[in-house]
């Protein structure tokens, strides 16, 4: 069956197409008509796109850690008095006196510092610490995103895509319009 005979049975039976006026570039009122058919549908075939999705966890363990710990400030306090003590003695005017004193104190504190830190006045402790990390598993995943489809209408083969399985027959919107001599 072609176009001319299917438009003859359209006409015969009384059955109304629905059209709409356009116009033509002379200015004159165009007649489109379109009606609704069926074809058979020879194969589909699915679209499949791969999609990759990160998927976060937590990964966590328990680590050995080291802490060190001064056990005392008295080096520091020690050490500032007998810094201050000597700084007092050397110095023979008042003023030389305060300054000996600062002086002293100074560096009879950044040496009781010093040996503080260097020794047995410092231990180290250890201990367990839960040390937690977020981590990214990759899961590639098939998705179907359309379908090519393969159908025949009136002898013809055609081919088209459609978002969803068209099943066995395709829903066509067919139109006619007149032919400009």
């Amino acid at each position: 069956m072609n176009y001319k005979n299917i438009i003859a049975a359209i006409l015969i039976t009384g059955i109304p197409l629905s059209g709409f006026a356009e116009h033509d570039s002379y200015g004159y009122k165009r007649h489109q008509q379109k009606f609704y058919d069926y074809a058979r549908v020879r194969s589909v075939t699915p679209i499949v796109k791969t999609i990759e999705r990160r998927i976060p966890h937590k990964s966590c363990r328990n680590e050995r850690v080291r802490y060190s710990r001064a056990s005392s400030n008295t080096p520091i306090i020690l050490g500032g008095i007998i810094g201050a003590a000597i700084g007092n003695q050397v110095g023979h005017h008042k003023s030389n006196k305060r300054v000996g004193v600062i002086a002293g104190s100074i560096l009879g504190a950044a040496i009781g510092n010093d040996i503080r830190n260097n020794s047995s006045y410092q231990y180290s402790d250890y201990g367990t610490e839960r040390r937690c990390h977020k981590k990214y598993d990759i899961q590639l995943e098939e998705q179907v995103v359309g379908y090519n489809v393969k159908y025949r209408y009136h002898g013809e083969t055609y081919f088209t895509q459609t978002q969803e399985h068209p099943g066995k027959k395709i829903r066509l919107k067919i139109r006619f319009e007149p032919v400009q001599r």
